[in-house]
């Protein structure tokens, strides 16, 4: 048998720890940044609410299977950035006929870092 050696095809890519935590429950919608992610952008598909981070879509427990969560079923949306800057982009969350609905409270909690947060249409708590 001939021992074939691959080490010419392997790539060192940059050490990246993404565990971003999102829970909807009780008709809150939770999303915790816990590793390096810096950007955090909502976007809506229709009526569902969609999670951004760093580029990909991100779900948890509570949402489904691709992460969204219907809008119309959100009261409360809290969010945590982690130690580093981030962008926490909430220029999306306003209440249309089909979006948001119930949502009565954003709270935006930045974190330490030097981070640049976009609110939403509603009276966001930001600290």
């Amino acid at each position: 048998m001939r021992r074939t050696s691959h080490s010419e095809s392997i790539q060192r890519l940059e050490k990246r720890l993404l565990l971003t935590l999102v829970d909807f429950t009780a008709n809150t919608l939770t999303v915790q940044l816990t590793g390096t992610e810096t950007e955090l952008v909502f976007v809506n598909s229709g009526s569902f609410a969609r999670i951004r981070v760093d580029g990909s879509y991100v779900g948890g427990r509570g949402t489904l299977a691709d992460g969204r969560v219907d809008s119309n079923l959100i009261y409360q949306i809290v969010v945590s950035g982690n130690q580093y800057g981030n962008t926490l982009d909430f220029h999306n969350v306003m209440r249309t006929p089909n979006l948001y609905t119930q949502l009565v409270t954003v709270s935006i909690f930045g974190g330490a870092g030097d981070d640049y947060v976009t609110g939403s249409a509603f009276d966001d708590f930001i600290r």
